[in-house]
């Protein structure tokens, strides 16, 4: 299970499935961070932060650094409720 690291995190919220894309970092640093800080037992810390456009989430992940890996949510490839 990781946990919220809320001295590291900035206060953006990680709002899933509110945003088109997901900037994500592993790292093992513990750093303050743009996004959701998260820790795991085992030393690796998680980094999310989410973004409206490509070009946002491209500046996101350019500030987490190099290992930063941008997603785009798909809403079309689940199957959410109609509510």
């Amino acid at each position: 299970m990781a946990t919220l690291r809320a001295d590291l995190s900035d206060a953006s919220p990680w709002l899933i499935g509110e945003f088109r894309f997901a900037v994500v970092l592993e790292t093992h640093a513990h750093a303050k961070a743009s996004g959701a800080v998260y820790a795991l037992p085992d030393g690796r810390v998680f980094v999310f932060a989410a973004a409206e456009s490509r070009a946002e989430a491209d500046r996101l992940a350019g500030g987490l650094g190099r290992d930063a890996r941008v997603f785009e949510v798909r809403p079309q490839w689940s199957f959410p409720y109609e509510a």
